[in-house]
């Protein structure tokens, strides 16, 4: 733990160092961003009245949404192992099992990342809360609201990382997690409550958790929420376990040759 803590200090340090040193990447991260709330915007515009309709949220509800959905995305590149596999055929494994740290939490946490991800997530939260007390939602809630927002990114953190742990075990799994996202973005975009009419499953999506449900929460519906938590907690677990377990034997048959 002392030698991750001490790699954890370094890396941010050299990463905000990167940060500033090359502000146009920074810079690029925003505007991409803009750019995107602008198609999401428009997006909305066209199809807002049908979609506040079914809802029941306003446009103070979307713009916390957005915020929320950004948090997400810049969590899942920047805190999980997407594009493990390649590493493992490529061997570029070998690089993290010869420092003398735990090689899940390195990779996952520190190799191969942009520095934007440091100050960009933490300044989402921080605009999250202001934006949100600035809209009159209860404080109380916001703060709560957050929490799940935390947990929602935790459990697309832990699904991501199982599917790209199996490489392992499955040779080009890329398209397990190609599939992931897919139904993500889909169930992101449309929330749960529009595919109601066809199935239930897509409330248990981590989409659902940091999107559609801190929303409703921030409503004061938070009924269907508490009814499955239990269920987001225990998967929560269950994938740490799996995940846990296949590092240990993966590692053990791990072979490279690159």
């Amino acid at each position: 733990m002392g030698n991750l803590l001490a790699v954890s200090k370094e890396k941010i340090r050299v990463a905000l160092k990167v940060l500033f040193e090359y502000k146009a990447n920074l810079y690029s991260v925003f505007i991409f961003d803009f750019f995107l709330v602008f198609a999401y915007g428009f997006f909305y515009f066209i199809f807002g009245e049908f979609i506040f309709e079914i809802l029941g949220w306003s446009n103070y509800d979307f713009i916390l949404y957005f915020i929320a959905v950004f948090l997400s995305s810049k969590c899942k590149w920047g805190l999980s192992l997407m594009f493990f596999s390649s590493r493992l055929l490529n061997g570029k494994l070998n690089t993290l099992l010869t420092k003398p740290v735990n090689p899940y939490f390195y990779q996952t946490l520190f190799y191969d990342r942009g520095g934007s991800n440091i100050i960009y997530v933490p300044f989402l939260f921080v605009v999250f809360f202001i934006v949100s007390l600035f809209l009159n939602y209860n404080i109380y809630l916001s703060l709560i609201s957050m929490l799940v927002i935390l947990l929602g990114i935790l459990l697309e953190i832990l699904v991501i990382n199982f599917l790209e742990s199996l490489a392992f075990f499955i040779k080009k799994n890329e398209f397990l997690v190609n599939l992931f996202l897919n139904v993500l973005f889909f169930n992101e975009t449309y929330t749960p409550k529009l595919m109601a009419s066809m199935t239930n499953l897509f409330y248990l999506l981590p989409t659902s958790i940091y999107g559609f449900f801190v929303i409703e929460l921030l409503n004061n519906r938070y009924d269907l929420f508490l009814t499955l938590l239990p269920w987001f907690i225990l998967s929560c677990v269950v994938l740490s376990v799996l995940i846990k377990l296949l590092w240990v034997f993966g590692l053990k048959r791990y072979e490279a040759y690159g």
